[in-house]
């Protein structure tokens, strides 16, 4: 013999995404290659989220609750990025923001009976919620002001006085004095 069934728990749905973000970052790298054009560096700084909160109930007839939460954290990431003339470059970057856990209301659940009776209620509490955002950007850079056909640096890019080619001409002086 089986036990009598007990009813059935309408639970609520919870679905978390960030409509937008930002980021205030600086970064700190090393210029590699025997020319100097490749840039690896690691950066970190604050982020925000502007996050948008949906709650409903998982039955056809629900009571639905939006929540919209700014969100404040840190952020750190790394990259590499690749001159590939004075006004191009190319990059290739991971950025990690850890938005932690925030709590925001919920709509409760309720229990049913196999005739649609309902038999318990838990009321509205607050739920937890917690969002991380693991970034991974591919770019293309242009530096304004620079000269767009330039041909590659021949000095790293951060030199602010890049050697340039002189003619040199080493002719034979003659310095003479006649006293007559």
């Amino acid at each position: 013999m089986s036990a009598p069934y007990s009813g059935s728990a309408i639970n609520t749905t919870c679905r978390v995404r960030p409509e937008a973000t930002s980021t205030f970052t600086g970064r700190f790298g090393y210029a590699a290659g025997t020319d100097g054009r490749t840039l690896l560096y690691v950066k970190g700084g604050l982020a925000w989220a502007d996050s948008r909160v949906d709650m409903s109930f998982n039955v056809p007839i629900t009571s639905n609750s939006s929540n919209y939460l700014g969100l404040w954290c840190g952020t750190a990431g790394a990259g590499v990025e690749y001159a590939l003339t004075r006004a191009w470059s190319l990059f290739a970057e991971y950025d990690y923001l850890g938005f932690g856990s925030t709590n925001v209301a919920n709509l409760g659940s309720v229990t049913v009976s196999p005739f649609g009776v309902i038999t318990g209620v838990v009321p509205p509490g607050s739920s937890g919620v917690t969002q991380n955002i693991q970034e991974f950007k591919l770019g293309l850079n242009y530096k304004l002001g620079a000269d767009p056909w330039a041909p590659a640096l021949d000095r790293p890019p951060g030199d602010p006085h890049p050697v340039e080619p002189r003619l040199q001409h080493n002719r034979p002086t003659t310095d003479s004095c006649t006293a007559t």
